[in-house]
Parts: structure tokens; sequence; C-alpha cells
């Protein structure tokens, strides 16, 4: 179990996503007990692949991506990316939340 999970929701904002999570990065790997899951919540334009791509080239091993089959809003995808990773609290973000150090 983690202690903390932040869990962001991507629907057709891969750019805007991938901007949210380089901002969590220090925080994520001064924390190894945190992690990230963002749900790719129905886009149907490819960017969940590009967000697993900016994972993966960037080495962000406490980030991963989550895909929901169909869009089913704010709450239906919050629910998958906490069902995805257990923790002690989560944070939910839009994917056009940025995060400031500490």
């Amino acid at each position: 179990m983690k202690e903390l999970c932040v869990v962001i929701l991507n629907y057709r904002r891969a750019e805007l996503t991938i901007g949210c999570l380089e901002s969590l990065e220090d925080d994520m790997r001064q924390n190894p007990d945190w992690c990230a899951v963002v749900v790719e919540n129905g886009s149907d334009d490819g960017s969940g692949d590009v967000i697993a791509k900016a994972i993966k080239d960037r080495h962000w091993t406490w980030a991963r991506v989550e895909y929901s089959k169909m869009n089913g809003g704010f709450a239906a995808g919050n629910n998958i990316g906490v069902a995805a990773q257990s923790a002690e609290y989560y944070t939910l973000l839009n994917s056009d939340a940025r995060a400031t150090p500490g």
C-alpha cells in the first residue's frame, strides 16, 4: 500500500496531462511511497498511449496509465484510479492542474 496516490483524469489532453505529471516529478522522486495513476478516460485520440510513452521515456516509475473503456465522467474515472492503487490517501487532479513543490 502506498502512502499517497495522485489520480489524474485524461480525456483528449495528453500534453496537459504530461505537464501535470511534470509538476509532480520532484515531489514524487523525494517520496518513494507516493505514486500517480493517470486514468485514460475513454479518449479516442491515442492520448493514453502518448502519456504512457512519456512515462516510459522519462523513467517515471512512480506513474502509470489505467485505461477506461468509456468516459463515464469525473466520478467514474476517479473511481477507476482509486481502485487501481491501494493507498492511505488520494489526491484527485484534473489534467490542467499543476502542483507546486512541497
